[in-house]
């Protein structure tokens, strides 16, 4: 092979394995939002405000995580309405022993269009898990032949570069979140899901176990921890690179 055609295909090489890379970093930070109830949890004690809800703010926060749980875990609708059935007793709310507990006014529990939505948002994070691990395979794949046929020095381009697509896009994606994030909000959900499925009264439980603060807070973990994984691989990319040109 000619010197030109080796070049293309390490080229080629590394601006797959940014790419890849990239989206498994932005994957990363997905996953610690939304596959560690931890974060959920801090993020529900330090976000609701339970001024005006028939619920104490440990019967929201429960209520919030068992939101992530059906959301992003077991979709267990059983379990849910467990939960916020529960939570009306704690609270000794009139309709504690309702027959249908999604039946009752939605500052009290959620209704069929709450249900739909976070069935939604179910079946959106199920289509992203393969794709995202797809993608972290073919980066750790590409990262590997990466090295054996062209050199470390190619590892280091595809490490630095991928850290700087991430860092960019996440500052574009954080000021138009600061200059506006119910803008940024909307925007994001009608990507994803239709018109109309996903707006709900101020005052319903589901809004006040979510609120917006709680989204802003988890975005931040989200864009904080992709950004993190960037800087680091930038950071290893330029030693790998320092090192390769000793």
């Amino acid at each position: 092979m000619t010197a030109k055609g080796r070049g293309g295909q390490q080229a080629i090489v590394a601006v797959l394995g940014a790419l890849f890379l990239a989206v498994t970093y932005l994957g990363i930070g997905y996953a610690c939002c939304a596959g560690v109830p931890f974060v959920a949890e801090k993020a529900a004690y330090a976000t609701i405000d339970d001024a005006g809800s028939p619920f104490d703010k440990e019967q929201l926060v429960e209520g919030a995580l068992a939101t992530r749980d059906y959301s992003f875990g077991p979709h267990d609708l059983g379990a849910y309405e467990e939960v916020l059935r529960n939570m009306n007793e704690q609270a000794h709310t009139p309709y504690a022993d309702a027959p249908d507990i999604l039946d009752v006014p939605v500052q009290y529990s959620v209704d069929a269009e709450q249900i739909s939505h976070l069935d939604d948002v179910n079946a959106v994070a199920s289509r992203l898990l393969m794709p995202v691990m797809g993608c972290a395979a073919i980066a750790a794949f590409l990262l590997f032949a990466g090295f054996r046929m062209f050199g470390a020095r190619t590892v280091s381009r595809m490490l630095v570069a991928a850290g700087v697509i991430v860092v960019a896009l996440l500052l574009v994606i954080g000021v138009w979140a600061l200059a506006g994030f119910d803008g940024f909000f909307s925007a994001f959900h009608s990507v994803l899901f239709s018109e109309g499925t996903w707006t709900f009264p101020s005052d319903s439980l589901l809004i006040t176990m979510l609120p917006e603060p709680f989204w802003a807070g988890m975005g931040a973990v989200w864009l904080s921890t992709s950004l993190l994984v960037s800087v680091l691989s930038g950071a290893l990319g330029l030693v790998l690179r320092r090192r390769t040109c000793k």
